[in-house]
């Protein structure tokens, strides 16, 4: 652990990582926790100033929460970002909830960048159809908040043509030759 501590680096300029080992008394490691935050709010004397700090503290803990490095430094930095949150001089343990709640934020994001890359399809004149919708998990009300113009249910006939069934996905300028050797009447060809 200590040579990936290490490989890490710095955590930043106002972060730290403090391993406490052999700990298995829950009400220990909470007076441990309350006595360093005491300690780190008390005045500190720098040359003729004195300075106050408050710290805000993430735990995990090893190996209930994680057993990879990397995975404990992000279960930390998920209950530090809850303590934080809660006002000064805080601690906070790693729960599944902030998992559960960190993965929702980056399913919020690359949500609005889907719906960022739709609205441009739609600017560039370009309809989008879903297909074979109810395969994954999602619900109507979730799709509502995408720009879809059509949802192709398994079951039902298609009269427009199916990416796949067609071709590969190409560039633009194979796309402009592709069409131009499709013969007429077919799906997606004027007649």
């Amino acid at each position: 652990m200590r040579a990936r501590l290490r490989q890490r680096g710095a955590n930043g300029g106002d972060e730290f990582t403090l391993v406490l080992s052999e700990l298995h008394d829950g009400q220990r490691l909470e007076r441990i926790l309350q006595n360093l935050l005491d300690a780190m709010s008390s005045l500190f004397q720098l040359g003729n100033e004195q300075v106050c700090v408050s710290a805000s503290i993430g735990i995990t803990m090893y190996p209930g929460d994680a057993t990879q490095v990397e995975s404990l430094f992000k279960n930390a930095d998920q209950a530090l970002y809850v303590a934080k949150g809660s006002g000064r001089n805080r601690f906070s343990f790693f729960t599944p909830a902030l998992q559960q709640a960190a993965q929702n934020r980056v399913r919020l994001a690359s949500s609005a960048a889907v719906t960022d890359q739709l609205l441009q399809l739609r600017d560039a004149g370009i309809q989008v159809s879903l297909d074979d919708f109810g395969t994954g998990y999602s619900s109507m009300t979730c799709l509502q908040r995408f720009d879809i113009d059509y949802i192709k249910m398994a079951a039902a006939s298609c009269d427009f043509g199916q990416g796949y069934l067609f071709a590969r996905p190409m560039p633009a300028r194979d796309f402009d030759v592709f069409m131009g050797s499709v013969p007429a009447g077919l799906p997606g060809k004027p007649a």
